[in-house]
């Protein structure tokens, strides 16, 4: 039984791809990065529609939502923290203005002195050809806002070459800042929540300041 599964697992490990530590990536994983898993949906926590929290609000109310964003629980503040940025015209304006212009910046991509470090450089060009990062570079700009960002990939797995070959916003309601540490980022799910899954988000942390990500967006500041 033991040289079965060991069997088992080798043949799982043997996909020729391994992760950032040089561990191999198993088959089972692999198709799951070519899944969309933090998706919004009407049959889970992540619902796709909510309402709106801003209309009528009051000082007292916001303070509330505000207070409890400091203690863990974001996700009334995100729904009013994306209603701002709709009602206050000319904050809008200023944080589309630096978004686009962080957008826009032209990406290059120099070959490191290590052995096949031109290929390296060239497989990377030739993904950003794609446009697939340009695409997505505005949506990675809404940490800017609201603290952080969660962008899913969609993985395109073919033999010889994996890459990002979607990158999908997700969300910041749908995630929550661990109560542990205050620091890391966990997935909302049904029953709970749940660390996010290996090599799936792109995760953008913009630090206004130092502290808490959700203390450290510009429109924590404006409410």
């Amino acid at each position: 039984m033991c040289e079965t599964k060991k069997a088992n697992q080798m043949a799982d490990d043997a996909t020729g791809l391994i992760d950032q530590y040089g561990n191999p990536i198993p088959a089972w994983e692999i198709a799951r990065l070519k899944a969309p898993i933090a998706a919004p949906s009407s049959l889970s926590v992540r619902q796709p529609f909510v309402g709106h929290l801003a209309f009528g609000v009051d000082p007292g109310r916001l303070g509330a939502i505000i207070r409890a964003a400091d203690l863990g629980q974001t996700r009334d503040w995100f729904i009013i923290a994306e209603e701002i940025e709709e009602l206050y015209v000319h904050y809008a304006s200023v944080l589309g203005k630096r978004r686009r212009q962080v957008s826009l910046l032209p990406v290059t991509v120099k070959a490191a002195k290590i052995p096949n470090g031109e290929k390296h450089a060239d497989f990377v060009r030739d993904w950003l050809d794609t446009g697939v990062l340009e695409r997505a570079m505005f949506d990675i700009t809404d940490a800017l806002g609201k603290g952080y960002s969660v962008n899913e990939i969609m993985w395109d797995v073919q033999p010889g070459r994996v890459w990002p070959a979607e990158i999908l916003w997700r969300n910041p309601r749908d995630f929550e800042v661990s109560w542990k540490d205050g620091q890391t980022l966990w997935e909302r799910v049904n029953g709970g929540f749940a660390d996010l899954a290996p090599h799936k988000f792109l995760l953008h942390v913009h630090q206004s300041k130092s502290g808490n990500p959700v203390r450290s967006g510009l429109t924590r500041m404006i409410a």
